[in-house]
């Protein structure tokens, strides 16, 4: 995807973040090294960005920031090639939100559908839920759900009955 008009959203996605944004801060942390292999520029993935969020809060749901990396160690221009610390599976993304939005690592979730996304959860101290494929390509121990809702009531269901968010402090 290059262009907003290209933005897909699950029907259920704007539910399943609004159930988890009662106990948890919502960050998006993404992978774009098409912007350092020239398919797409900053200013496109800002106006992805700005398209999500429209979207998401025309169906009454929200993120809380998005955190993006325009690297690739081997396969990009001269500007964005570099083995950076917040190219997923390193955990930089994850520690930059940790420390602005004050978060609670040892009580956060982080849902994705790559195998990077579960090294990143694991490198920064992240609980991990894998999405969209079987256990068997997870090559890790984290749950592996079918969509966000699915993860969104795992989460919720393993805080049942618990006060616990992943915010520290009153921030």
């Amino acid at each position: 995807m290059c262009k907003p008009g290209q933005l897909q959203v699950p029907d259920a996605v704007p539910g399943a973040l609004n159930k988890l944004r009662e106990q948890f801060l919502l960050i998006l942390v993404t992978n774009q090294s098409g912007i350092g292999r020239g398919f797409y520029t900053e200013q496109d993935l800002l106006e992805i960005h700005i398209s999500l969020v429209t979207f998401l809060g025309e169906k009454g749901a929200a993120v809380d920031c998005i955190y993006y990396c325009p690297h690739h160690p081997t396969m990009a221009s001269p500007e964005y090639r570099q083995a950076c610390e917040c190219r997923k599976p390193r955990a930089g993304m994850l520690l930059r939100a940790a420390d602005t939005w004050n978060i609670d690592l040892a009580a956060s979730f982080m849902v994705g559908d790559a195998v990077t996304d579960m090294e990143a959860a694991r490198a920064a101290g992240v609980k991990g839920i894998k999405v969209g494929q079987t256990t068997g390509e997870n090559h890790g121990t984290e749950p592996v759900v079918q969509s966000l809702e699915e993860a969104a009531e795992l989460i919720l269901g393993r805080l049942s009955g618990q006060n616990c968010t992943a915010r520290k402090g009153n921030k």
